[in-house]
């Protein structure tokens, strides 16, 4: 029998949540440099252990499946949509790439977060219309954040490829 969540179970990781973005938006607002190879790491570290864990459990019939995939899906389409957002330009001096992260797109991926921890103990209840595993439900996050991940990935090295190019003929053109 699962026992009530107390408000404190809720909040504490929300409070834990809160802490690590703003700690990391402070880092993110500034310029850094952006270089194209390394930017498919972080979306496969995400994908093999998303895949680890739901190799471990896997889901039990077509509507978990379906639930997964439709999670995976919403999780691109958001991380596309955040990928557009970051600022990406082409440092004059230095001819390398730099990115600068949007406020809006990291405050969006916190509510992600937030509504996940919210929707948790709803979604996993006995009383839930909907009455998700707690393994589905955690899968489907991560399987979300896999999307993100990869979609932003790939819509930041299109872009950013494409300013490399441009500057690199720019520069091909003035040096003649």
């Amino acid at each position: 029998m699962q026992q009530p969540s107390s408000p404190m179970s809720t909040l504490l990781p929300i409070l834990i949540v809160f802490t690590i973005v703003v700690l990391r938006m402070r880092r993110m607002t500034g310029v850094r440099p952006m270089k194209l190879r390394n930017l498919w790491i972080r979306p496969a570290i995400v994908a093999v252990a998303a895949v680890a864990l739901v190799w471990s459990a896997p889901p039990h019939g077509v509507l978990q499946v379906l639930a997964l995939l439709v999670t995976v899906g919403v999780g691109a389409l958001l991380g596309w949509h955040q990928g557009k957002l970051m600022a990406i330009s082409v440092d004059a001096e230095s001819g390398q790439l730099q990115v600068k992260a949007s406020i809006w797109a990291m405050a969006a991926f916190f509510g992600v977060v937030l509504l996940r921890i919210g929707l948790r103990p709803w979604l996993t209840s006995a009383n839930s219309p909907v009455h998700a595993y707690i393994g589905v439900v955690t899968d489907g996050f991560l399987l979300f954040v896999v999307g993100l991940y990869a979609a932003q990935a790939t819509e930041m090295f299109l872009r950013g490829r494409s300013l490399l190019q441009a500057a690199l003929s720019g520069s091909s053109r003035a040096a003649r």
